[in-house]
């Protein structure tokens, strides 16, 4: 693995350790999953992946997450979990929840191969991406 996706791989797992109070005063007790998990908390009721990056939301129209933790999270919701994708940024923290309905793919997001080839290799897949006007302010949400 390259040096830089190391330091960007260290500093996702910083912010995580960092957002995770917040995490929990909104989703109560959350447990860190293993670095092979698709996704970083889960309790009895939620799972939670944290994507942090050193930009805005207003520096893109979408925010992506690998279509792999889609999948995923449908499998979870099937078996009676909640799922939000949760993305920690320069000016805040947004979140969104997955919900497995065919309207809110309509509306919500998009899957488009897309990807990076910054860090020495090429890392293209498929990517959900969430129209950022989907994405809600950590600090006004509430959980129903």
């Amino acid at each position: 693995m390259n040096q830089k996706k190391q330091e960007d791989l260290r500093f996702g797992l910083n912010a995580e350790d960092q957002i995770k109070p917040k995490l929990i005063e909104i989703f109560g007790s959350l447990r860190k999953l293993d670095k092979y998990n698709d996704f970083d908390f889960a309790n009895e009721k939620y799972f939670i992946e944290v994507k942090t990056r050193r930009k805005p939301l207003d520096e893109y129209n979408t925010w992506w997450f690998d279509n792999r933790k889609r999948l995923v999270a449908k499998q979870q919701i099937v078996k009676g979990f909640r799922c939000f994708f949760v993305w920690n940024l320069e000016d805040g923290i947004y979140l969104w929840e997955y919900k497995n309905k065919k309207s809110q793919h309509k509306n919500e997001y998009y899957i488009e191969e897309g990807g990076r080839w910054d860090r020495g290799c090429y890392e293209i897949s498929d990517l959900v991406n969430v129209r950022t006007p989907y994405l809600m302010d950590i600090n006004n949400f509430i959980l129903e």
